[in-house]
Parts: C-alpha cells; sequence; structure tokens
C-alpha cells in the first residue's frame, strides 16, 4: 500500500517503473501489481512501464499467459477489483485485456540465468518480488540469488520476500525495512551500505531536570524527521487492541525513574513501525523502548526491536527479544519461524526443528482460515501446511534443494 507510492515518487523525474516477479507461478501476483499501477494511472501517465513475470515452471508461465483463474485465486482479491478487472467466462474468470496487455511473461530460472540481463528485460528494476520461493533452497543458492538481485535492482530499488526468507543470510547492499506481513530490502550505495554499518548510537536520550520524557522523545532530530514524511497506514496487527489511555506524564522527581511519554501504547507500536520502514532505526528503538514502559507484557515492542536486533547483526538480542515474545504470547507463529530460521543458519537443527514443532502446535489450534498475525493475508492452513513440509523433509534434502525449482506456485 505505501511501496509503490513511493517508488512512483522516486521515479517521477525518469518517469519509467520497472516491476519484476520472480517466481511468479501462474501469474496472480504479476496481474495483482498490474492493478495498483491502473489504479495509480493519473500519477503515471504516459511513464514507461515493464511488469515482468517470470517462473522456471513452462506450463504455470502459460497459464499466466491466459489470464483466466478460478475461484479459489480470488481468495484474497476484494469484490470491487474482481468485477472491475475480470470477465466471467465459461466458469472462469478471465483478466480483462487492456491489464493482460500490461503485463509481460517468459520463463526463467533464478539460479542458472544470467541476472542482471542488459539484453532482455531484467535489469535496473525498481522493484522485485521473489515470495515463498527462498524457502526451498539451501543456504548458498539463496545467497547465489539474493546476490543476483541486488546486482538486478536500481540504486534505491526494493525487494521484498517472504517473511523469514532471507533471516540470517548475508544481503550485501540491501538494508532490511521492517514491514509486516513481508520483509523488505532496499539496495544502497556501497558508500551508504557503509554508513548504515556504521551506524551511530541512540539519538533519544535522557531527559534533564526541567523536561518530561516526552519532551526529550521530540528533541531527538530523528524523531523531529519523521515529521516530513508522509504518514503510512497502521498495520492491522498494530490495531489489534484497543488504544490504552493516555496518561499525562506524572511529576518528576529525583528519585522516580522518567515517565513514558503521553503518547499512548498503539501510537508509540505505529511511529515505531514507521521509524522502522523509512530505516531510522535509533528512533524506532526508543519509541519501541517506550512502549514496553507502557505495556511490559505486550509482544508486539519486543518483536520489532528483535527485527532491529537482526538489522544491526546482533543474532543473540535477536533471539533473547524473540524468546520474550513467546513467553509473552505462546500462540505469536512469527517468533516461532524467526527463532527457527535464525537457529538452522547456526547449524543447530535440533533447536530449529523444535521451533517449527511449536509453531505446528499453536497453529493447530486456530481454525484452518484465521489470517496469521504479520503474514498478510496468508492463513493458518497455508502456513501449517508449509510447516509440515519443513518438518516432513529430511536433512539431506536441504543440501540437495539448491537445484531444486525455484518456480514453485504460491496461491
Amino acid at each position: 500500500a505505501t511501496i509503490l507510492p513511493e517508488l512512483i515518487e522516486r521515479r517521477a523525474a525518469q518517469r519509467s517503473l520497472r516491476i519484476w516477479s520472480a517466481g511468479c507461478a501462474t501469474g496472480e501476483e504479476a496481474y495483482s501489481l498490474a492493478m495498483l499501477v491502473d489504479e495509480l494511472a493519473p500519477r503515471v501517465d504516459g511513464w514507461n512501464i515493464l511488469i515482468l513475470g517470470t517462473d522456471i515452471n513452462h506450463e504455470a508461465i502459460q497459464k499466466a499467459g491466459k489470464g483466466s483463474y478460478g475461484q479459489w485465486s480470488f481468495r484474497a482479491l476484494d469484490t470491487a477489483r474482481k468485477q472491475r478487472y475480470f470477465r466471467e467466462r465459461g466458469g472462469e474468470w478471465k483478466i480483462d485485456t487492456r491489464l493482460r496487455a500490461m503485463v509481460s511473461f517468459r520463463q526463467g530460472d533464478l539460479l542458472r540465468d544470467r541476472y542482471p540481463d542488459p539484453d532482455t528485460e531484467p535489469h535496473d528494476m525498481d522493484l522485485i518480488l521473489c515470495r515463498n520461493v527462498f524457502i526451498y533452497l539451501a543456504p548458498q543458492a539463496v545467497a547465489q540469488i539474493a546476490t543476483k538481485f541486488a546486482d538486478t535492482l536500481a540504486d534505491g530499488g526494493t525487494l521484498m520476500t517472504g517473511h523469514t526468507e532471507l533471516m540470517g543470510h548475508p544481503t550485501g547492499p540491501l538494508r532490511a525495512r521492517a514491514y509486516p506481513g513481508s520483509v523488505v530490502f532496499q539496495k544502497t550505495t556501497w558508500a551508504e551500505h557503509a554508513t548504515v554499518l556504521a551506524a551511530p548510537p541512540p539519538h533519544w536520550r535522557e531527559p534533564n531536570a526541567h523536561e518530561s520524557n516526552a519532551a526529550a522523545w521530540r528533541a531527538d532530530p530523528v524523531a523531529k524527521d519523521k515529521r516530513a514524511f508522509e504518514q503510512r497506514v497502521v498495520p492491522a496487527s498494530l490495531a489489534s487492541t484497543p488504544p490504552a489511555a493516555a496518561a499525562a506524564p506524572a511529576p518528576r522527581t529525583a528519585a522516580a525513574p522518567a515517565a513514558p511519554p503521553a503518547e499512548g501504547l498503539e501510537a508509540l507500536l505505529a511511529a515505531a513501525w514507521r521509524e522502522a520502514n523509512r530505516g531510522a532505526r535509533d528512533a524506532a528503538e526508543a519509541s519501541c523502548r517506550m512502549a514496553t514502559a507502557i505495556a511490559a507484557f505486550d509482544p508486539r515492542p519486543y518483536y520489532l526491536l528483535a527485527q532491529l536486533a537482526l538489522e544491526r547483526g546482533n543474532t543473540e538480542e535477536t533471539k533473547t527479544m524473540l524468546k520474550k515474545v513467546i513467553y509473552l504470547d505462546a500462540s505469536f507463529i512469527a517468533a516461532y519461524l524467526d527463532l527457527g530460521a535464525l537457529y538452522e543458519r547456526d547449524g543447530d537443527a535440533g533447536r530449529a526443528r523444535r521451533m517449527h514443532q511449536n509453531a505446528r502446535h499453536e497453529l493447530k489450534k486456530m481454525p484452518p482460515q484465521t489470517q496469521v498475525r504479520l503474514y498478510g493475508e496468508s492463513t493458518a492452513g497455508e502456513i501449517l501446511q508449509y510447516v509440515e513440509r519443513v518438518l516432513a523433509a529430511p536433512a539431506e534434502q536441504a543440501d540437495a534443494a539448491a537445484s531444486y525449482s525455484c518456480g514453485r506456485t504460491h496461491g
């Protein structure tokens, strides 16, 4: 909802937009991107726009080119878009010809093909989507493809993956941004990358004797900068609890700890995600810390603190925060899967397996159609199927996965 408008604003001078759905399966994702671009049409009128879908599976690409789908493909599409962009024919729904013309499909192998390829479309991309692909691959294959994606992105371009798919893998000039539902990586120049790695300590400071904690937070230059940025949509996961009543800061005495700002828990969490999304990690962490002061037993700020620690490369702190999330909320599926991914990267197969078993146990308690926090439209049933596949796969299959198809269908 926010990434595409940001890209359009960034590319306004060039009047071009290049998007790649890598591992597009039968094309649903590529056409969804075309719908979003179409809805932003007044802002991109006359632009040079490429929406490319590739997949290793020839049959999937043929089906994508036809643009004809059964009812199951529409489970995550609202009725208004379905009626606007599709026509029913013979029990199936056919994509509108105008929208079909916006998308190009071709067969491609993410492991074996050359990327970037200046002779064909995949080069200087503004946005690459590759979700539910890396989960089938061995670490060396993941690293190889991630490097290709980084080289194929234009400076400032964005890579979107599944929630934990690149966790623990080196990402070079790709800087993580903490969006719920997907993990987003933005390409920096190597100079910018070095600056990020050498990030200064947090700007938030202790209040002096004459001001409140809230005033000290507002004095933070990073916090001030956020007023210059467009407000983003608050993630649904952050709105699952009614906002806490905002209490006025208590009078400060020499012996008393600083009172949290009168922002309210939900406002602080929303601010923390906005700050993390735009790369202001210090301000995001300060907001999370203040949120924990208001609600020490809410798992959500600790989960974002885990993501921020991972961005800094501190995997031990990440693990500590994720364990705290699970302690506070045993049904927080993302924390189990994140921990499992980290243990797997560390070579600790036993702990990784236990995390997946715990996730399976919790998912089985949920109705299959329940949407799982931080996983967008994915349901408990769909995530359970993925976890079952992970648990069923023998260890030797993981080593052989580098040669596995990069084009698995993913709904």
